[in-house]
């Protein structure tokens, strides 16, 4: 006998609902402009599958996104952006950095971001998951690096929300596979 099909549809391209209910202001104001020639190349990123919580919504398709799921909670909305870029992308203390600056926390040392974050498999490779909480603002991401590339996985939301949603994520995180 093969492997039993899920109980959930696999995803790799989900399709935006009718509408979209509000996102939290620093996930709608973060966006950045792509590099020249970078949405070419995140293009020709393989794709990955995984399969959502049901109580998540499939989001509106985003340049540079391989997807986007809206959830709520208590606490209001969060968004969680699926982004894959070539290459290291500086790197994991860079990229922590940068999630830290975008909720308006400081900067920290690798080695002090190594110890915050914890280590997990993801899709059959060694990734960091991360939570930061900022003042009205938190981010629950991981990041998987990868030989030739590096998937990101970022929720952002308000922490009450998030903390609601910690043990979806880390679920829907066992159904990644590239």
């Amino acid at each position: 006998t093969g492997p039993s099909e899920p109980t959930t549809p696999v995803v790799s391209a989900p399709q935006p609902p009718a509408t979209s209910p509000a996102i939290p202001p620093v996930a709608a104001n973060s966006t950045m402009a792509p590099l020249p020639g970078m949405e070419a190349q995140v293009a020709g990123i393989g794709e990955a599958t995984w399969r959502a919580p049901s109580s998540w919504t499939a989001g509106p398709a985003r340049a540079m996104r391989k997807g986007t799921y809206l959830f709520s909670g208590t606490a209001g909305q969060a968004e969680l952006s699926i982004t894959a870029f070539p290459g290291d992308v500086g790197g994991l203390a860079a990229n922590i950095n940068r999630w830290r600056g975008q909720i308006g926390l400081p900067a920290l040392d690798e080695g002090s971001l190594r110890a915050q974050s914890i280590s997990k498999n993801v899709g059959g490779y060694d990734s960091h998951i991360v939570w930061l909480q900022g003042d009205t603002t938190s981010i629950m991401g991981a990041i998987v690096p990868r030989a030739q590339d590096t998937w990101f996985f970022k929720a952002t939301g308000l922490a009450g929300t998030l903390e609601e949603h910690r043990q979806a994520f880390a679920d829907f995180l066992e159904t990644v596979t590239f």
